[in-house]
C-alpha cells in the first residue's frame, strides 16, 4: 500500500503542477484571476506520518 500510496502523491502532484502552469497561460491566465483561481500547493506529508500507527489485535 506504501507503494499506492507514492504513486497516488506523484499523481496528485503531477496535476497540481498542470494546474498551477495553465493558470499562469494566456488567455486561461485572465479567465483564472476573474473566478480567483490561484496556485495549489502541492502535497506534503505532515511531519511524524512516516511512522506506522500502533495496532493492537487483543
Amino acid at each position: 500500500t506504501e507503494n499506492k500510496i507514492a504513486v497516488e502523491r506523484g499523481r496528485f502532484n503531477d496535476a497540481v503542477k498542470s494546474f498551477n502552469a495553465r493558470i499562469k497561460m494566456f488567455p486561461a491566465r485572465i479567465v483564472a484571476g476573474n473566478l480567483g483561481y490561484k496556485d495549489r500547493p502541492y502535497f506534503e506529508a505532515k511531519p511524524g506520518s512516516e511512522v506506522p500507527p500502533a495496532v493492537s489485535f487483543g
